[in-house]
């Protein structure tokens, strides 16, 4: 949007996972007479939540876009994309680089699973970005399928992409120490990678479930509550971003972790904008449309669906003349 956020008022980002395999985002641009409705506080002052060890609200807010210090207009669409999922990578790296006694436990690669999806290739992006600033000589290397092998190996973002297909045992430096992070979920998969890897593995995560199979959903109990350790290296350790955000408020100051936070993103909101292609779609009727070509053709990683149920020429009106009666349009 290119809207102002005083006029825009919030912006209430929903996922809908309707298909297998296809995440449809929506994006509702609401008028501050909905935001009376639904907000229970003062709109006009920020605020810091305290978090329980289970608290799921960095996950689930509703965030008013003039008091958000991570917010700008030019990036929304972006923001859109990649702000969920950026969060779960950038605490993700912090946690593997905060291994005692030495960060990623003193492995010499990293291996991501599904490594086209945003989660991996955000973390692959924040490995990159702290082995530049020569904290760490981790090298990453990406698994994906054969269809998004050149788009993964387009990012730049691994230092090296194998497909599943590969031979994974003659492919990977057995002979090195490497950390393992799980975003596919797919058990025959991971069965693969721990026989090739064998006693090389010093840490096995367990960050998504992008691939999960229906024998693994059956059988898949995710942890009750944030980050899980691990006794073996063949057993995966459980990172949920609340739990492991709660710790490090124990450790640093609010300013500290906002400071990181408007650091990071900034960094990513100059670097991503070559990675996917975003295109936008206005109206209900066109969404209905696109929401059918996505379940019959699939959506490629190297794109990024931006719907929203305003039609362009009354959004356009909008920004120039104000906002109309919203509840009206929705």
């Amino acid at each position: 949007m290119s809207a102002s956020s005083d006029t825009l008022g919030w912006l209430v980002i929903c996922y809908f996972l309707s298909a297998p395999q296809t995440s449809t985002v929506l994006i509702f641009m609401l008028s501050e007479t909905i935001c009376q409705q639904v907000s229970d506080g003062n709109l006009h002052t920020p605020c810091f939540i305290e978090m329980s060890s289970s608290d799921r609200r960095p996950y689930n807010q509703l965030t008013r876009c003039s008091h958000d210090p991570l917010h700008s207009p030019e990036n929304e669409d972006l923001a859109i994309i990649y702000r969920p999922l950026f969060w779960t990578s950038f605490w993700a790296e912090d946690w593997l680089f905060s291994s005692l006694p030495t960060p990623y436990r003193g492995a010499s690669s990293i291996l991501v699973s599904s490594a086209s999806s945003k989660t991996a290739f955000c973390l692959a992006y924040l490995l990159r970005k702290r082995r530049f600033q020569g904290a760490t000589a981790i090298k990453t290397v990406g698994l994906t399928s054969k269809k998004n092998l050149s788009f993964t190996n387009g990012l730049g973002l691994y230092d090296a992409v194998l497909t599943y297909n590969d031979d994974l045992e003659t492919q990977l430096d057995i002979d090195g120490s490497w950390v393992y992070v799980d975003v596919a979920s797919n058990s025959e998969l991971n069965g693969r990678i721990l026989g090739a890897l064998k006693g090389g593995l010093v840490r096995y995560v367990s960050l998504g479930l992008t691939n999960l199979t229906p024998r693994d959903a059956n059988s898949y109990s995710p942890p009750s509550s944030g980050v899980t350790a691990s006794t073996t290296s063949t057993s995966p350790e459980f990172f949920f971003m609340p739990e492991w955000l709660a710790q490090r408020r124990k450790t640093l100051k609010i300013s500290e972790i906002a400071n990181l936070q408007t650091g990071a993103w900034s960094g990513l909101m100059e670097d991503c904008k070559s990675w996917i292609s975003l295109t936008r779609t206005w109206g209900a009727h066109q969404i209905q449309k696109a929401y059918e070509e996505v379940i019959e053709k699939g959506v490629g990683p190297e794109k990024g669906l931006i719907w929203s149920l305003w039609n362009e020429e009354d959004a356009e009106s909008w920004q120039r003349h104000g906002a109309p009666n919203v509840i009206s349009k929705l």
